[in-house]
């Protein structure tokens, strides 16, 4: 489908970038914290957004549980090739990628905090900083939880209203989708 190819060229821009920005990091020449691209299971914004981010996890902005498991619990941060599958595996056209954010937000609360590599518990943010900090075991590959997502029925007037409703959105922010729409050639 179109959406399929436009949601893997937006991969391949992700990888690019996150490759030269990863190859530009002067902190990490070991290749310990390798650069992750993902979506939230749950987005907390829109539109369609791909996050790029180091797994170093150095950030003032991450201070509380709900940031670090949405960047390192498999059921939170879905990967590009994960969504790609998911995708490819709908049920039947008109269909749409969903969360169950109740689910989300039952699972959050509940989930412990854990070292994404090696799976040691730490009881507060900053101990849990501490140990990803100083933790030697890989990044696990492919990991990925599709507990959250499902599939909805997308009727085409429910499709045109929510990218309606998105754009006004967009433009009363600011924001008018300008900065990845130009890569798929639309300036709608």
């Amino acid at each position: 489908s179109i959406h399929l190819q436009h949601l893997r060229s937006f991969h391949a821009l992700g990888r690019e970038i996150a490759s030269a920005v990863s190859g530009s990091c002067t902190d990490d020449k070991s290749g310990k914290y390798p650069m992750l691209c993902g979506y939230h299971a749950v987005p907390s914004l829109t539109p369609l957004h791909l996050h790029i981010i180091s797994s170093d996890f150095h950030s003032d902005c991450i201070k509380n549980k709900k940031h670090i498991n949405s960047f390192t619990d498999a059921s939170f941060f879905i990967s590009p090739d994960f969504l790609e599958r998911h995708v490819e595996s709908a049920p039947s056209a008109g269909m749409r990628v969903q969360a169950n954010a109740q689910r989300a937000t039952a699972i959050i609360n509940s989930t412990p905090f854990r070292c994404f590599r090696c799976g040691a518990p730490s009881g507060t943010v900053p101990q849990w900083k501490f140990h990803n900090s100083a933790c030697n075991a890989k990044v696990p590959e492919g990991r990925c939880n599709a507990s959250l997502l499902g599939w909805k029925s997308n009727s085409s007037s429910v499709s045109s209203a929510n990218v309606k409703k998105r754009r006004a959105d967009d433009e009363s922010s600011g924001n008018k989708g300008k900065d990845i729409r130009k890569f798929f050639g639309s300036n709608k």
